[in-house]
């Protein structure tokens, strides 16, 4: 999607709540009957409490198949002894484990917990030659290199970053940094800085959005460490860059708030200036207009993405401090796109009536569809044929407006490919007021920015099925807005 954008990604909580469930007769002939397994969370809710397995492995004496530690460990259940073993047998043991990642097997259920056991006791010289001795994977791929990828980092940040340098491997250069931002944030930019650009996203992937206590020192160190390496806030991957410093501030800004949005105004005018004409590309807001980022009347974006980051980490402890800080913005601050996630936590929170009363109170029309735009699509992931009739009881103008495309978006969400003018129309077609039909035919010929179609207007009028005279009735309503 476009705009008003959507965002939203966890860990591993699925590894080893039942993802992989079963497939523990696939990894061994001698093992037991495994776990049946069960369906993920949809990707927003996978934070959330999942159905517990009919036979759930228990989480703190996890049991690995015999077949692959054989000849290795006495007991699969206790690995601690793993890091005395000889440097062959070790390399054995996690070659056979990679392997099995290698062939796309999911893992059982505990592997990562037993694995973290497998590793907690390993020297940095251990778990340094380990890493370079095993092939590298994708870390999606092979938790076992992630795991030996934190434990060189929290034995030794320097050296994991330098081999992660070294072996070009991402994995080893997310937990170096991590390790280097849990103890300082003003150091792991300067540590950033010097990485290679096209290193410094890959980089990031562990100190992003939600680590809200994961990022040591003070904001304000930080702050000098970006006035003195401006490049950090544009190019690729910049959008990570300020999930990381928006998790930093939100520390702050959940006991001062006031102090933290002068920390982040001061910074924004004092970045701004030395950012390039062309910066801003690769992050989700877009680029540059006439050397100022896009927002509001050419506010920089440095600003806006900070703060949005910063709202997004608060909302993990404290939902009211997040929306007490974005009320706290002037309207320049503000952009449409903010508004859908303060929008959509309201409702969460609050319930419908607080969200439409927050919508109504918008200055703009523009804010004001995005925050409809949000209302909508919550209620309607509820109770989608509520939410159509919903839209038949609102009155006329912007914020049914917003209403209406959120219809046509979660029409292209649902088909099988986005921005389909077809399921775009069956959606309209669906809709049960008259009045509200054809306001939503005109809204879709006369799209904003973001959601335009490839057709003409005359091409979607013949694909819409309505009688000649509310045809006509199209045209007369949207000929005097933007004539062909």
């Amino acid at each position: 999607m476009s705009s008003p954008r959507t965002a939203a990604l966890t860990l591993c909580v699925a590894l080893v709540s039942g993802t992989c469930a079963g497939v523990l007769t696939r990894l061994t002939e001698r093992e037991g009957p495994a776990s049946p397994p069960k369906p993920s969370a949809p990707a927003e809710a996978a934070a959330s409490a999942a159905v517990p397995a009919a036979n759930p492995v228990p989480a703190a004496a996890p049991e690995f198949p015999p077949a692959l530690t054989e000849g290795l460990l006495p007991n699969a259940s206790e690995p601690s002894d793993f890091s005395r073993l000889e440097f062959g047998k070790q390399k054995d043991l996690l070659a056979r484990l990679s392997e099995r990642f290698s062939k796309g097997e999911p893992c059982p259920p505990g592997l990562e917990i037993w694995i973290g056991r497998l590793a907690k006791n390993l020297q940095a010289d251990q778990a340094a030659a380990l890493l370079e001795a095993l092939p590298k994977t994708k870390p999606e791929e092979d938790p076992l290199r992630s795991v030996l990828a934190s434990r060189l980092a929290a034995a030794d940040p320097q050296r994991a970053l330098e081999l992660g340098k070294k072996l070009e491997d991402s994995t080893l250069l997310s937990a170096a940094v991590a390790a280097v931002a849990a103890r300082s944030g003003a150091e792991a930019l300067l540590t950033l800085a010097a990485l290679p650009e096209d290193k410094r996203s890959a980089a990031l992937d562990a100190v992003g959005q939600g680590e809200l206590l994961q990022v040591g020192g003070a904001f304000s160190q930080m702050a000098e460490a970006l006035k003195a390496n401006p490049q950090l806030l544009s190019g690729p991957g910049s959008w990570k860059m300020n999930q990381f410093l928006g998790a930093a501030l939100a520390k702050e800004a959940l006991t001062d708030p006031a102090a933290a949005l002068a920390q982040v105004r001061a910074l924004a005018a004092e970045v701004e200036k030395n950012l390039p004409a062309d910066s801003g590309g690769g992050g989700p807001y877009g680029g540059r207009r006439g050397g100022r980022r896009g927002g509001p009347d050419g506010q920089p974006a440095v600003s806006q993405q900070l703060l949005a980051s910063t709202i997004a980490s608060m909302r993990t402890a404290s939902g009211e401090g997040a929306s007490a800080l974005f009320e706290s913005l002037n309207e320049k601050e503000k952009a449409p796109w903010m508004m859908y996630s303060e929008t959509v936590a309201r409702y969460r929170r609050d319930g419908v009536d607080a969200a439409v009363a927050f919508a109504e109170k918008q200055p703009s029309e523009e804010m004001m569809r995005a925050s409809a735009l949000a209302t909508w699509w919550t209620l309607a992931q509820k109770d989608r044929p509520s939410a159509i009739e919903w839209i038949s009881a609102l009155p006329e103008g912007s914020f049914r407006q917003g209403a209406l495309s959120a219809v046509r978006i979660d029409a292209w969400n649902q088909s099988a490919s986005w921005g389909s003018q077809q399921a775009a129309i069956d959606a309209g077609m669906a809709l049960q007021s008259k009045a509200v039909q054809l306001d939503y035919f005109a809204n879709m010929m006369t799209e904003r920015p973001g959601f335009r179609s490839t057709m003409s207007r005359s091409e979607t009028l013949a694909l819409i099925p309505l009688p000649d005279s509310e045809k006509a009735e199209l045209v007369r309503r949207v000929a005097p807005i933007k004539p062909q």
